[in-house]
């Protein structure tokens, strides 16, 4: 039975939406709206984010203004979710990190993975909430962009299935956001995150 306790440790602390039901299978469209009205938010530790994947819970990473339900409402994100839909492998995607100088925090298989159609998921944490919509759209368009990644995780709204096993795992990585957007930090000439 899992638990959504708070987590009172150091600046590793990760807020998402979490519904809790858990899954074995890629839930239909009928049952992710479903969920909809039952996501929690939490601050949790990396673990227990991993926990909650690896037994299958679905996640939103985008935060909503209390009891709202579209991206018109959002209020920040610390997580980013990357669907990679058969276009390359999980190594493919490590050498992608190490092209970009990012580091993931999560690399796992979805529902529908295969070794002949190698679907999996790649989560990055940022090391605060991003808070500006505009921010967050630009962060989610690079990750897209560079994992050729399915652009409906473009959606803030999105909602990220769960899985069975974990392919990559490091706690303590976080999302560079300046590194990643790089000349697009550049030219706009601010600091993107403190």
């Amino acid at each position: 039975n899992l638990q959504t306790k708070e987590y009172e440790g150091d600046n590793r602390k990760i807020t998402v939406m979490v519904n809790l039901k858990c899954w074995r299978r890629k839930p239909s469209k009928p049952e992710f709206a479903g969920m909809v009205p039952y996501f929690k938010k939490v601050t949790i530790s990396f673990t227990k984010l991993a926990e909650y994947l690896f037994y299958g819970c679905t996640v939103r990473p985008a935060l909503l203004e209390e009891g709202k339900t579209t991206g018109d409402y959002f209020v920040g994100q610390q997580c980013f979710f990357v669907d990679i839909d058969g276009t390359h492998n999980v190594l493919k995607s490590r050498d992608i990190c190490k092209e970009y100088g990012i580091d993931a925090n999560l690399i796992y298989p979805t529902f529908h993975y295969k070794p002949s159609n190698p679907r999996h998921r790649i989560v990055f944490i940022a090391p605060e909430i991003i808070r500006d919509a505009m921010l967050r759209d630009r962060i989610q368009n690079k990750l897209i962009e560079i994992f050729r990644a399915d652009p409906s995780s473009r959606d803030r709204v999105r909602q990220f299935a769960g899985g069975e096993m974990l392919f990559y795992v490091d706690e303590r990585a976080r999302l560079d956001v300046n590194q990643l957007l790089g000349t697009d930090f550049e030219e706009d000439g601010e600091q993107l995150v403190a």
